[in-house]
C-alpha cells in the first residue's frame, strides 16, 4: 500500500467513525496527546503499546494533512 492509498483509507474510517473532519485544532490538541502517551510507552519500555500509539499519531497526522488538502 502507498501512503496515499493509507491516507484515504484513513479518511474514509473517519467518515465512517463519525470522526470530526473539519476541526484541524482538535486533531493537533488529539495528536500532542498520542505523543505524550508514546512517550511515556518508550520510556516504560512497553514495545506494543509504543506500537499502537505511534500508529495513532501517523493516523493524526494524515487526518490533519488530507483536512489540508495535501497528499
Amino acid at each position: 500500500m502507498n501512503i496515499e492509498d493509507a491516507q484515504e483509507r484513513i479518511w474514509e474510517n473517519k467518515v465512517k467513525k463519525g470522526f470530526s473532519l473539519d476541526n484541524v485544532d482538535q486533531e493537533f490538541c488529539l495528536l500532542y496527546g498520542e505523543v505524550a502517551e508514546a512517550y511515556e510507552a518508550h520510556m516504560s519500555g512497553n514495545k506494543r503499546d509504543l506500537a499502537l500509539e505511534l500508529a495513532d499519531i501517523v493516523i493524526y497526522v494524515m487526518s490533519i494533512a488530507q483536512m489540508n488538502n495535501i497528499n
